[in-house]
């Protein structure tokens, strides 16, 4: 038996993935303001008398945002919101930074507050709801995800994120058709196809699970747990050679993956290389007491000593 990966919820956001550099995700989600241009039968915006400073920290948050200075895009968004508490793109940059931040409650704040002012902006409900996931609130992220689709059916993010709740819901038979739309309208995001492959898996599909690792590996060749998840199938369908070349390109994608040196250790233990079994099972031991998972750091230690039992030394 190797371990499943927990569900990692890698949210998407705007137009971009959280990750460790995460600038994309507030640039490419961005709303700017244009400028005014009346049209016959439409209402203007309402502006104050400092609507036009309140634009201008807007701007300058942005382009904080493109120069990496995330803090300082938060604090030029602040004030524009200060400054102009109508202006709705400056709520929802500001939730997208603050997102980034890890600060949910106050990102979830944000998106609220443009939605008051415009409850017609999609992207601020996928937003909402992606933060109401990644705080483990999956029925009221399900509700905004579901009205984020209503006014704009092709919004892929949405259809991701909403695929991840129903995978945590315990549904992957409806999370893989979210993960299919999700695909058609954001085909560059390696993280759809991943996760659509944990779903297949879930529901024994194994060829399929193995197209859908694939893919996620051709859009990002280190993506370290699509090899997982594509070793994963391969160990399930006994082809143990291949699945072990494909637990070592997991861990030079991620060596911090705690799973492919154990998976590979197993595989190595009963390919009766009982010395590389058993150092790979005490890296991974020593990774799951790091990432504090006690039950597999457990039965790595039992199997590394079923090594050292086995060959006698």
């Amino acid at each position: 038996m190797i371990p499943h990966l927990a569900v990692n919820r890698q949210v998407l956001a705007g137009k971009a993935i959280r990750r460790k550099s995460q600038l994309g995700l507030i640039i490419a989600g961005v709303l700017a303001v244009a400028s005014f241009k009346p049209v016959q039968g439409q209402s203007l915006p309402v502006l104050t008398p400092t609507t036009s400073e309140a634009v201008t920290y807007l701007n300058q948050g942005l382009q904080q945002a493109r120069a990496g200075n995330t803090e300082s895009a938060i604090a030029s968004f602040e004030q524009a919101v200060a400054l102009d508490k109508n202006l709705a793109p400056a709520h929802y940059n500001l939730g997208l930074a603050l997102k980034d931040r890890g600060k949910l409650q106050a990102a979830a704040d944000a998106f609220y507050r443009a939605l008051s002012i415009n409850p017609n902006l999609a992207m601020a409900y996928a937003n909402l709801g992606a933060a109401l996931l990644e705080g483990n609130n999956l029925e009221q992220a399900q509700a905004y995800l579901e009205r984020a689709l209503e006014l704009s059916p092709e919004l892929g993010i949405a259809h991701y994120n909403l695929g991840l709740v129903q995978r945590e819901q315990g549904n992957p038979k409806t999370a893989i058709q979210h993960f299919r739309n999700a695909q058609q309208y954001r085909s560059q995001a390696p993280e759809v196809p991943y996760h659509m492959g944990v779903a297949y898996l879930e529901t024994n599909q194994l060829n399929e699970a193995k197209k859908a690792f694939e893919q996620a590996i051709r859009l990002n060749p280190h993506y370290g747990k699509a090899h997982y998840g594509l070793g994963s199938v391969l160990f399930q369908q006994k082809r143990k050679r291949a699945a072990l070349k494909v637990f070592q390109q997991a861990i030079k994608g991620n060596p911090e993956l705690a799973s492919a040196y154990y998976a590979s250790g197993v595989i190595l233990f009963q390919q009766d290389k009982l010395a590389e079994a058993r150092e790979t099972l005490q890296q991974a031991q020593q990774l799951y007491e790091k990432q504090q998972q006690a039950k597999w750091a457990a039965y790595a230690k039992q199997f590394a000593q079923r090594t050292v039992d086995q060959s006698g030394n």
